[in-house]
């Protein structure tokens, strides 16, 4: 469990330093550091299984048949060692900030990001100019229609003859 938190301690690093790379519009190092996060997340999911394996077979030894949906919880109101579920608990807690903490840290990360793209959408708009005609192909305006006199007739120059 500690192994996990430190790699979300490492996450949380990396999260950090991406937010350093794209404000300050860094893209390649930002490109090295996303393979690094990838690597880094593959080795989380693996120690995260890990984890529920060890979890389930801490229930079996504890007499209490494994299920696929039993979770870390179950285990600490199973454990008959109070030191041991306070240790638990406190691993768990940890845990729980540094995933919180990269939640925001992400949050605000793509909130950046979507930012740098509205910018250079923008900037691309400025430099490219705006079109003096669309470059869609559009039905004529129809022509309007002549105006009545009050009697109800057309004048003379509003009809095609």
């Amino acid at each position: 469990m500690n192994e996990l938190t430190d790699l979300h301690d490492e996450m949380l690093q990396l999260a950090r330093q991406k937010t350093k790379l794209v404000i300050e519009n860094q893209v390649n190092p930002l490109i090295q550091l996303t393979n690094k996060e990838s690597k880094l997340l593959d080795r989380i999911e693996k120690k995260a299984g890990e984890v529920r394996q060890l979890t389930l077979a801490s229930l079996v030894r504890l007499g209490i048949a494994a299920r696929p949906h039993h979770k870390l919880t179950d285990l600490m109101q199973a454990i008959p060692s109070a030191e041991a579920k306070q240790a638990l608990q406190h691993a768990a807690e940890r845990l729980e900030e540094r995933v919180r903490s990269l939640q925001e840290i992400n949050r605000h990360n793509q909130k950046l990001v979507r930012q740098a793209l509205i910018l250079t959408e923008d900037e691309l708009a400025i430099m490219a100019g705006a079109p003096q005609e669309e470059p869609v192909y559009r039905a004529p305006r129809p022509v309007p229609m002549p105006r009545m006199a009050e009697n109800g007739r057309a004048g003379s120059f509003d009809v095609k003859t």
